[in-house]
């Protein structure tokens, strides 16, 4: 995969399993939001898109990402029509105020794990 400037992705992970850990790269708001071209299909996708795109997937671990909130809300909304049970958003960045509203744009039907373990904020 290519990003339309021509770097390598920072993201290469996504595929059908039912659970995905994906903890080892940081994730800012322009990551996911960037376009990378599917070597396979050679469509452009962003990383919020190819989650919206894994409709078997239940569990999420975004973990030591180094996330703010910005990116998380990003998320929340691209993981609201999966069947998705649990999102584990440990160690990252995300106030509390953020927290409660991806709880909500989330739903009660997914467990969202992490947020005792966040890191600084500010």
């Amino acid at each position: 995969m290519q990003s339309h400037s021509g770097r390598p992705p920072k993201l290469a992970l996504l595929s059908s399993r039912v659970s995905s850990p994906c903890r080892f790269l940081p994730l800012r708001q322009k990551d996911v939001l960037e376009k990378v071209e599917d070597a396979s299909s050679g469509r452009c996708l962003t990383f919020t898109s190819m989650l919206r795109g894994l409709g078997h997937l239940e569990h999420l671990v975004l973990t030591h990402n180094g996330m703010f909130g910005d990116v998380a809300m990003e998320l929340a909304k691209a993981l609201q029509q999966l069947h998705l049970r649990t999102a584990d958003f440990s160690r990252n960045r995300i106030s509390v105020e953020v927290w409660k509203q991806m709880a909500d744009a989330l739903g009660s039907s997914v467990k969202l794990q992490g947020l005792d373990s966040q890191t600084s904020t500010s």
